[in-house]
């Protein structure tokens, strides 16, 4: 799967994924170890030791379930195991070492996600090395699925790992909840569920839990019933939804990062039946977008958006292109920070000075009720393009010289716009609205506005600008 690929080609931080550059090509280690695998009742358990363990997952006749090792042994036997009666739920407890676990008919699918994971643990290698032999893996699963090509389990399913850099695919159906615990890690840990050739269904929650270390979390083309939450805390992480082909609907999203960069992004098609919260964490140079895809699959929340970039002193991105039925509200803390909706900025510079931004309108977003937007201290950039407010909006940006531009905005009641103290510049352009209170607030302030935002605005005032022209 892609998605990666997506969201870098939609302006996310270079810086980033420079951080991820982790442990190169020649200390990778070959797995070895055994795992012991029981059937306990219906739930099959899975423990592995504290070296290096890989193992693949596969639905049989019947509802059992096979475990293959690759280059590990199953209960001390290179055989795979096969349960003898039909399991509901798995619990799968790998311990220290690299471990990966793939629960999938499919090896060219578990091939992907570990290649996607790996494209960027060793993103000097391009491609990424095709982590086993797909053909021989692909045999092993047709000799003990008898005709089964889609994992399904009716409960449960629960992964943890412990120390060491650890991989964690997932595709097919689980009816009840997904639990993975990734753990602390070397260098990075990396969990994909769904993906570009197949589909998947959760019949309850997802719920994922970082460690210490970077975290690399992809769904795509997925359905699940109840929310997907996830905690990633400290590291630099990366956690995308995408739509890929199919598309994937979700109940709700949580996130939750710690102390240094995060990426986050939601690509289209995704529809969100209930709230989207984002909390990136306190510091770091974060970045959060909501983008359609090249083929006009949108991004649908149908309850409330909140995003907050946290209060520390790097430069945050927020980037939005969407529908929101309830209120999109966007918070971001000092330092020089980006807020676009509808649009998208590009920095250039001809002669080697400071780059200027360049906007561009990238798509439509429509709000239902609020559109709230609050920038910190520093000098921010808040740019939005075709969006349509269904209630009120508010742009509030700290101190120190903010630049706030708006085009083709359309707001159904109030638009209040106050930019604090600094040397700050307001441009706007085919604003309709029924009123718009705004204010520079102390300093030296500019602005620009079109001869026909007045015809299309009720009441129009204007508070602390020194410079006013029509453009």
């Amino acid at each position: 799967m892609n998605p990666l690929q997506s969201l870098a080609d939609r302006r996310t931080r270079r810086a980033a994924r420079s951080r991820l550059r982790f442990e190169s090509l020649e200390q990778r280690l070959p797995l070895a170890g055994n795992v012991m695998v029981e059937l306990v009742g219906s739930t099959l358990r899975l423990t592995g030791d504290h070296l290096g363990n890989e193992v693949v997952v596969a639905s049989t006749a019947g509802g059992k379930i096979a475990v293959i090792g690759q280059n590990t042994t199953i209960n001390g036997s290179a055989a795979a195991f096969v349960t003898k009666k039909a399991v509901t739920s798995i619990i799968a407890i790998l311990h220290g070492g690299n471990d990966a676990i793939g629960l999938s008919n499919s090896a060219q699918d578990y091939a992907d996600k570990r290649v996607f994971i790996d494209s960027l643990r060793f993103p000097l290698a391009d491609p990424p090395p095709t982590p086993f032999d797909v053909v021989a893996l692909q045999t092993a699963i047709d000799n003990v699925a008898a005709g089964v090509t889609t994992f399904s389990i009716p409960g449960s399913l629960t992964v943890a790992t412990a120390a060491g850099d650890d991989a964690v695919g997932i595709s097919g159906n689980v009816g009840g909840s997904v639990t993975v615990n990734l753990g602390s890690a070397n260098d990075c840990n990396g969990l994909v569920i769904g993906g570009e050739s197949s589909t998947s269904r959760i019949g309850r929650t997802v719920t994922v839990v970082g460690g210490s270390e970077n975290d690399i979390v992809a769904l795509g083309n997925v359905t699940v019933v109840g929310s997907v939450s996830a905690d990633l805390r400290e590291g630099s992480n990366w956690m995308i939804i995408s739509g890929d082909v199919t598309g994937s609907t979700i109940g709700s999203f949580k996130y939750k990062g710690g102390a240094t960069t995060d990426v986050v992004g939601v690509l289209g098609p995704v529809t969100v039946r209930n709230d989207v919260r984002i909390d990136t964490g306190s510091r770091g140079e974060d970045s959060v977008g909501f983008y359609g895809s090249d083929a006009g699959g949108a991004v649908t929340v149908l309850g409330n958006v909140v995003v907050d970039t946290g209060t520390g002193s790097d430069g945050d991105t927020v980037d939005f292109v969407g529908e929101v039925r309830g209120t999109l509200s966007v918070t971001t803390g000092s330092g020089r920070d980006t807020v676009c909706v509808s649009t998208a900025v590009g920095w250039i510079s001809s002669d080697g000075s400071d780059p200027v931004p360049t906007v561009e309108v990238v798509g439509q977003s429509a709000i239902g009720r609020d559109l709230k937007i609050s920038t910190g201290a520093g000098n921010d950039l808040i740019t939005i393009g075709a969006t349509t407010v269904g209630r009120n909006a508010t742009i509030t940006a700290g101190s120190e010289d903010d630049d706030v531009r708006i085009d083709t905005m359309q707001v159904r009641r109030q638009l209040f716009i106050r930019l604090g103290a600094g040397d700050d510049a307001l441009e706007i352009t085919k604003l309709s609205a029924f009123a718009a209170l705004l204010d520079g607030g102390s300093g030296t302030n500019v602005l620009a506005m079109d001869t026909t935002t007045p015809a299309l605005t009720r009441r129009l005032r204007t508070n602390r600008f020194q410079a006013v022209s029509n453009t």
